[in-house]
């Protein structure tokens, strides 16, 4: 997901010191290698995608885990995550792959705030996982990091204090 922003099937191959013919013996399309190439990339960051927080780690651990955790997606996934973001209304075939990962950070939310979830209806829930996962998303990162000038520190600063009052607001 580099350089020309849609290579052609030459364009790929010869990259790849491979042939077209070659190209298209291990991919069925263009789209079909596009979603390839977005899977591996997220199967290679499950670090960041899916952690979940240690056994019997308090509130408060699970809160700086869970910040630093989006700093660290931010940081390592927002880049690819913004050319995907700019592609999917032109290749379809990005679409479930942009679905699951946006379920892939929802599913975070619920795994390091359980308990403190489990204390709201069903509807309030659903209200903070949107809620908070918009607030510490890619986006929402990127726009603190380089609109904002603030540091990964900065972020973490900002993010702790509001997502702590949003959660014990429950």
């Amino acid at each position: 997901m580099d350089g020309n922003e849609r290579p052609t099937a030459t364009e790929i191959a010869r990259r790849a010191g491979v042939s077209t013919s070659s190209l298209f013996r291990y991919f069925s399309s263009i789209d079909d290698l596009r979603a390839q190439v977005a899977e591996r990339y997220m199967e290679e960051h499950q670090d960041v995608l899916e952690p979940h927080p240690p056994d019997g780690a308090d509130y408060q651990e699970r809160l700086r885990l869970f910040v630093d955790l989006r700093i660290r997606a931010g940081s390592t996934l927002g880049p690819v995550n913004r050319r995907m973001q700019g592609r999917v209304f032109d290749e379809p075939a990005l679409i479930p792959i942009q679905t699951r990962f946006r379920a892939i950070l929802a599913t975070q939310i619920e795994t390091h705030f359980e308990s403190e979830l489990a204390r709201v209806t069903p509807a309030r829930r659903a209200d903070l996982i949107a809620l908070l996962d918009s607030m510490t998303s890619i986006e929402a990162f990127r726009i603190l990091h380089e609109t904002h000038d603030r540091t990964e520190s900065q972020v973490r600063r900002s993010w702790l204090p509001a997502l702590d009052a949003i959660l014990r607001s429950t």
